[in-house]
């Protein structure tokens, strides 16, 4: 009885506190956000600072080139620093602490592993063909639709007549082109007159006014705009040359089975499958990203802020 009450004591006797290093502290921090705070141990603070940095981490995956490099270039290094200076001064302020069961070495060990796991993971869906991804719009030939400097979602979908759609453009398969879905497999396509005509019908257009636009160089464009109807969705395009530019009078031209005819709501300033007027060119099925989707980020020319153009975000693509 006499050893069991004893081992019993024993058992309630408080473990030796162990001083928390400031410096190794930090360095965990440096290998892994959250580890030097885990160290220190406040486990729960530890997880809440990896859950902020793997959130920062998949907005530099699925954010597009503007705010992927001011997170990067502001958000991430702050972040860092934060962090180690937290993990730092928090060794300081502990001291002496009784260790927990995660302050251990091959925990350490364990963890960094599955860090960088999660790190190639979050990578990796740089190059998967995903849901749903973002875009910026670096030129013109969506204009009035999408304008430079806009930034939008795309979601997976199935191509329609009428549809704003990323694709990679043939033959090279390599480039991003964002453009409106006016033909589909086995439709026949002409442009007469400035008019899109399908299998033979004229697309409905509607004069409406003058689209007017500042450009980098403070000048005011001005262009013909119409209102025009296609596949039950109404949107606008417009004409810089009213119905007399290059590609306003084109062949007759048969989509191929598998394959789409894809034209920019800039009319006469857009490189589409229109082609030089006599050749086309056609998307295939499987070049098809996705539709274009919400507007969540616009900046037009000037200087920042005043260049964001707030009444565009939260738009969705016509």
């Amino acid at each position: 009885m006499t050893g069991v009450a004893t081992a019993d004591l024993d058992d309630l006797k408080p473990a030796t506190p162990v001083r928390r290093r400031p410096w190794l502290a930090g360095l965990l921090s440096l290998l892994m956000p959250g580890l030097g705070q885990a160290y220190n141990t406040r486990l729960r603070r530890g997880l809440v600072i990896y859950g902020v940095h793997l959130m920062l981490g998949l907005a530099l995956v699925f954010a597009p080139s503007i705010p992927a490099g001011l997170a990067f270039l502001v958000l991430l290094p702050v972040f860092i620093v934060f962090l180690i200076v937290d993990a730092i001064v928090g060794a300081r302020r502990a001291g002496a602490v009784e260790l927990r069961w995660f302050n251990r070495w091959w925990i350490y060990v364990l963890a960094l592993a599955a860090s960088t796991g999660v790190t190639a993971a979050t990578d990796g869906l740089k190059h998967v063909k995903r849901p749903v991804q973002a875009y910026n719009i670096p030129a013109g030939s969506m204009v009035p639709t999408l304008l430079v400097g806009d930034y939008m979602w795309s979601e997976r979908a199935a191509p329609q007549r009428g549809m704003v759609m990323v694709f990679k453009r043939p033959p090279e398969n390599q480039t991003d082109f964002i453009k409106r879905i006016v033909g589909l497999p086995g439709d026949r396509v002409q442009v007469k007159g400035g008019a899109l005509y399908i299998n033979g019908a004229a697309v409905q257009r509607e004069r409406i006014e003058d689209f007017r636009e500042t450009d980098p160089d403070g000048n005011t464009v001005v262009a013909a705009q119409y209102r025009e109807t296609l596949g039950g969705r109404s949107y606008r395009i417009i004409e810089r040359f009213g119905d007399r530019g290059p590609l306003d009078n084109t062949a007759e031209f048969v989509v191929p089975d598998g394959h789409y005819f894809a034209m920019g709501d800039n009319r006469d300033n857009s490189a589409d499958s229109r082609g030089n007027g006599t050749e086309a060119w056609f998307v295939p099925e499987e070049n098809m990203i996705g539709r274009a989707g919400l507007m969540f980020y616009s900046v037009g020319p000037g200087d920042w802020p005043g260049a964001i153009r707030f009444d565009r975000m939260g738009r969705w693509v016509e």
